[in-house]
């Protein structure tokens, strides 16, 4: 059965006539009919010579809904005339009607065909609207119409990019790349501009290689690279772990986020003490027994804080080691046992002399052995 649905643009009477269906189409729209389009239903054959009978005796007033009583006779085949009115399959007692009364209201008809695709001649005049869809079970691509001009329809390739239509179906149009804008999955296509997530996340990434310059304003895993400066960056305010290269120092720097500052990675470790009794208010001596007095002898070091001391001794005597940068002590350990150790210092000094000595007041220390660490301020 074919179905045909139409609109009336005028009351009026329909044609009674036994027609040519290529004449067929032609007649009903001279009588006022428009939007005309058909279904496909049934097997359809390759060739048609036949004649369709068709008699109608209706009266249709504005757009109401009705039923024509006409009855098409058995007709084998296929055939359409140039507006497209297509007759086919077996068709016996079928029947023209009004679906509904909103003209321009036709059902769109959708295509799942064998190993073809459409060209620009599956247009309005087989029955195809704008928003069709036809699906290639071979290739299993789908395609949407997107103009249904007579000889000129379009076809836009939904699973691939580009389009059908102004090339008749050739794969020109499945090659075309009607899609610069976007990024393809398998990152064949490079980008052209800045690429913005507004503030979205980027999960589940493999290895991560860049080859020009990685410039990050937020931070990575929490920690923020500032890049490589002569003085401390300040600007975003810095948190503890953030990083940066100091072009004077050479070195990497770390912000401490305990002691509030920005730390070189490297640790400077110097040693001291004494082999036998140190009396309160005395110095301790340098390695190889050197002689120290904290203003020119001891060991000359560069601006920094001190972060860690130790001591052991073999008396438990209180005692208190005393760490001087150029004659001025910078940090302390207090001691009352064989051993002790403070990794919470922070003494800051300028480039100069360090020492070490036993604080004047308490007691003499024995076989002291000192352990001191600095890392570097710019």
């Amino acid at each position: 059965m074919t179905v045909h649905t139409f609109t009336k643009a005028t009351p009026g009477n329909f044609i009674s006539a036994s027609v040519n269906p290529n004449l067929l189409d032609a007649e009903i729209r001279n009588d006022g009919l428009t939007n005309l389009i058909s279904i496909e239903v049934g097997d359809v054959a390759t060739s048609n010579t036949d004649l369709v009978t068709t008699t109608f005796s209706v009266a249709l007033t504005g757009t109401q809904v009705a039923e024509l009583s006409g009855v098409i006779a058995v007709h084998a085949g296929a055939s359409f005339d140039s507006q497209g009115f297509l007759l086919s399959g077996a068709i016996k007692d079928g029947f023209l009607f009004q679906e509904d009364g909103i003209p321009g209201n036709t059902p769109i008809q959708s295509q799942i065909s064998g190993a073809t695709s459409p060209t620009a001649t599956d247009d309005s005049g087989k029955g195809f609207r704008i928003g069709s869809r036809w699906i290639n079970v071979l290739t299993l691509v789908e395609f949407v119409l997107t103009d249904d001009t007579i000889s000129g329809a379009i076809w836009k390739d939904t699973t691939t990019s580009g389009a059908i239509g102004t090339d008749h179906g050739t794969l020109t149009g499945l090659l075309d790349d009607d899609h610069p804008q976007y990024i393809l999955s398998d990152g064949s296509r490079p980008m052209s501009g800045t690429f913005d997530l507004s503030g979205n996340d980027i999960i589940d990434v493999g290895n991560l290689f860049v080859s020009g310059n990685l410039s990050v304003t937020g931070t990575i895993n929490g920690i923020r690279c500032y890049g490589v400066s002569a003085t401390d960056p300040t600007t975003p305010p810095p948190t503890g772990g953030d990083k940066y290269y100091n072009s004077v120092l050479n070195e990497e720097m770390r912000y401490d986020g305990s002691r509030a500052k920005w730390l070189s990675v490297s640790l400077l470790t110097f040693l001291g003490g004494r082999n036998g009794n140190t009396a309160d208010g005395s110095f301790y001596r340098a390695t190889n027994n050197m002689a120290m007095n904290g203003v020119d002898r001891g060991y000359r070091i560069s601006k920094g804080t001190i972060t860690f001391a130790s001591m052991t001794r073999s008396d438990v005597d209180d005692a208190v080691l005393e760490i001087l940068v150029s004659g001025s002590v910078v940090a302390i350990l207090s001691s009352s046992t064989f051993a002790s150790a403070d990794e919470t210092l922070d003494g800051d000094f300028e480039a100069g002399v360090m020492a070490f000595r036993n604080k004047a007041g308490l007691n003499a220390t024995a076989n002291v052995q000192i352990v001191v660490t600095i890392k570097k301020r710019i």
